[in-house]
Formats: C-alpha cells, structure tokens, sequence
C-alpha cells in the first residue's frame, strides 16, 4: 500500500471582549435631556476576516445588543466611539486609531427592529438608518457593524455612546440612549502539529463505531465460499478493508500478485484497477 502524506498545522485565533456596562449616566447635554435608557445593552467584539475581534488595530465586526423602552417612531441609530462614558457627542474623543469609515452593515439576524442601512461618512460616529417606523417597548436591537477597525492601543478601553433618533439622520433630539464599552487585548494564539496519521486493516466483516469504520472490530481473516466449488456454479465470498488518514491528499490502496490459479486454469486478471 502506497500512502501520500503530509502534516497537518492549525492556528487558532482566539480574542473576543463582551463588556456590559449598565450604568446611568448623570452628565446630559442639552439635546439628550429627555431621553430615557436602552436596556440590557451590549457590545461584542467579533473576528473580522483575519483578525481577532479584540486586537488592536484590527479590522473586525462590532455587534450591537439592547432593549428600545420608548414607542417613538425610530429612524436612525447612531454608534459614537469616545475614550469616556457619557452620552451623545459632547466631550467625545475619538479613540486614536479607530476607523469606521469603511464600515458596513454586516447583520440584522434575530432584531426585532431591521431595515436599516448605514451611513458611515463622519469617523467614528456612524449610524444606521431606515424609513421612520415605531417599534414596539421591549424591542431587542441586534445590529451588527462589520470592518470596523479597532483602537490602535493594547489594552485600550472604548466607549460607544448609542443613542435613538425619530430622525432618519441622527439629529434633533435622542429618545433613548446608552453606553457599552469595551477594550482591546493581546489575542490568545494556539498553534500546533498533527503528527501524520494512517490506520488500515483487513478482516472478514469490519464494524463501525459510531457510523465510522473500526478497525479495532475487525474479525478474523478466514473467508469462507458460501458452497462448495462448481464447473457450474459460482461461490462468492466477502471480505472487507478499512483506511483513514490526515494526509492532506488522501491515500492509495493497490492489491499485488498474481490472479487465482488452479493447475493449468487460472483466472485472467483485471484490464483496469
């Protein structure tokens, strides 16, 4: 038996913050007086395509959860970024190296509040919009906001000021609003070799082990024909093989020697394998 094989390597990338941050706010500005707050809100911090939802300067998704109160008719939704809690724009640092200006609108699965398309000119305060319509007190918001690029610090704590508008965009006065936050840390990488793996056996009847093959099952060698040998007649009996491998091109199987022979009668071997 000839068998390719290859070793085989894994990365894993692993880097996820999830930071509630359920606190009232105290400081108001002036177009915010009256908004009431989003509750059971949070942000969670997702792998983008290469990088790891927390890595610094990464470019990753930023996924968005909170529950609306107010029945005002809802337009637009903005996400403002700051190096401070508070609420709206007042007194809002944009973290150093963020960057969501190619951000996208990346899910609306599960929200009870959709349709929504995002506006993403003015850095590190983009917002999403829809044509006005109430929602219903209660409403859970699941919006995820994909290719946002991270602060460029390690340990770098964010805050994302979230704030309702009637508006369809993020202007006049807020109806709720709240604040998430969240950090940047060094991702955790796990590597590792898998040593190159065959397993092979013949046997008269091999079982399986939960729908796999097992060779551990397999019984003894000894076929027996189904009847005694005829001029007439064909016997036929069974046997079976099992293979498995993590080569990363598989494996081959051949069979060699010469074909059945009885005296001078032998049987002719195949044409093709």
């Amino acid at each position: 038996m000839h068998v390719k094989r290859g070793l085989l390597a894994r990365r894993l990338v692993i880097s996820v913050a999830l930071v509630l941050a359920p606190f009232t706010l105290a400081s108001l500005d002036s177009s915010n007086a009256s908004a009431a707050q989003l509750l059971n809100r949070s942000i969670s911090l997702q792998a983008g395509a290469s990088d790891g939802g927390s890595l610094p300067g990464g470019v990753v998704n930023h996924q968005f959860q909170f529950d609306i109160q107010s029945t005002t008719s809802l337009g637009s939704i903005e996400f403002r970024y700051c190096t401070a809690a508070g609420i709206g724009g007042a007194n809002c640092t944009t973290p150093t190296g963020l960057d969501t200006t190619s951000a996208t609108l990346g899910s609306e699965a599960g929200s009870d509040v959709t349709g929504f398309s995002i506006n993403n000119s003015t850095n590190g305060a983009p917002y999403l919009t829809r044509s006005a319509a109430s929602p219903s007190s209660g409403d859970t918001a699941i919006l995820r906001i994909d290719s946002v690029t991270n602060p460029s610090a390690l340990n770098q704590a964010f805050f994302v000021r979230i704030s309702t508008f009637s508006s369809t965009n993020a202007t006049g006065t807020a109806i709720d609003q709240g604040t998430v936050t969240a950090s940047t840390a060094e991702p955790i990488v796990v590597s590792g070799t898998m040593p190159e793996s065959l397993i092979f056996c013949t046997g008269e009847e091999i079982s399986t082990t939960s729908g796999v093959p097992d060779c551990s099952t397999a019984t003894a060698g000894n076929v027996e024909f189904d009847q005694l040998f005829s001029p007439t007649d064909t016997a036929t009996a069974r046997s079976q093989m099992s293979a498995s491998t993590n080569a990363g091109f598989g494996y081959v199987i051949t069979v060699n020697g010469t074909t059945l022979t009885s005296g001078a009668n032998e049987i002719d071997a195949m044409a093709t394998a």
